[in-house]
């Protein structure tokens, strides 16, 4: 019985529930899920069983999420049925509770250094010229905070280079937004796109290996992962820990929570004041610099503090400075300029 209903069942979705397509394929997961149930159990379709499949959810340790999940699904499913006429009894799992929320965990996040290995880590190419898109790709997550999903629905035609802005359509919470290009992608993206892409000038911005098809969000994770496991860096890393990373690093440079919220397309603004929380060692820094605070410290402590926030640049690997930096139990001394570089003419020469 369910199996011949799914199709109907996600045009519902998408028409009359306007779900996006994320949500959609979950939904769909989890009705499959219970039928699944169903036919290992040799149950019929009904509340008992439903219920049963809930209990045995639990049972399993599936979180509060998946749960509700499950409950949220068969809802609109039940109402699609009755809908079109192939239910003729109440909607079940409208009276079934939702389980009680868990607290949230805290986004886990990676740090620049770990994004910046992933990146630039040249893999084995299946198809030529594969990893100058892969690389972009990543450049462009960690660099915007987009959902891969988001990414792999972006068109040539969605990029303005003249004002130096991309729409992303279709989005998860239904809202179109602009974001800007990232100054130092502005240049590569263009050259990518007018130079290097395979595809049809109308077709996706990241198309598949062959530019024929389009990205979908698992060949990207699937990408990632391989690319963890390859350079034995911890498990789980998933594209949301660039988006995770995006938004706590942008809090961490004091951005409103407000303007973040707007950049990656949060749609209430609790959602991104959760980032805070990871950056509880930038709130105290923050407060130690009131006036009235800062007067009881010892003065040591902000020697240090301030050695350690120059230190924080990384300038001592950098090569574009010379770098200098000198201490004693009561003093700093810090030198830093730049190192003399071709003028732009001579480059240009060059």
């Amino acid at each position: 019985m369910i199996t011949s209903h799914l199709s109907g069942f996600a045009a519902h979705l998408a028409l009359h529930c306007q779900f996006a397509e994320e949500t959609i394929k979950n939904r769909i997961s989890s009705i499959r899920s219970f039928e699944s149930y169903l036919k290992k159990e040799n149950l019929d379709f009904g509340e008992s069983s439903f219920k049963e499949f809930l209990v045995y959810k639990k049972l399993q340790d599936y979180s509060a999420t998946s749960i509700t999940d499950s409950i949220a699904s068969m809802r609109h499913f039940l109402d699609y049925l009755i809908k079109i006429g192939k239910w003729q009894d109440k909607n079940f799992a409208k009276e079934i509770p939702y389980p009680k929320r868990q607290n949230k965990k805290l986004p886990q996040t990676l740090s620049n250094e770990e994004i910046e290995t992933i990146i630039n880590y040249n893999r084995p190419e299946k198809v030529k010229g594969t990893t100058k898109k892969w690389r972009l790709l990543f450049h462009f997550l960690a660099k915007t905070g987009c959902r891969s999903s988001e990414v792999c629905k972006l068109n040539v035609e969605d990029v303005d280079f003249a004002q130096g802005l991309f729409t992303l359509k279709n989005t998860k919470t239904r809202v179109d937004r602009i974001v800007p290009i990232p100054p130092d992608m502005h240049k590569i993206l263009e050259h990518w796109v007018v130079k290097e892409r395979n595809a049809k000038p109308t077709d996706s911005l990241f198309p598949s290996a062959y530019g024929k098809a389009r990205l979908t969000h698992t060949n990207i994770w699937a990408e990632l992962r391989e690319r963890v496991k390859q350079l034995g860096l911890r498990k789980n890393i998933t594209t949301h820990h660039f988006r995770h990373s995006f938004v706590t690093e942008l809090l961490r440079q004091d951005v409103s929570v407000a303007k973040v919220a707007q950049i990656v397309g949060h749609l209430h603004l609790t959602t991104t004041q959760m980032y805070t929380h990871l950056v509880i060692d930038d709130l105290k820094d923050a407060m130690s610099r009131h006036p009235l605070i800062k007067k009881h410290r010892d003065p040591r402590e902000i020697l240090i503090d301030l050695k350690e926030k120059i230190k924080g640049f990384k300038l001592a690997d950098d090569p574009r400075f010379d770098y200098k930096i000198s201490e004693t139990s009561t003093s700093v001394s810090i030198n830093i300029r730049l190192r003399k570089y071709p003028s732009e003419n001579q480059s240009r020469n060059r």
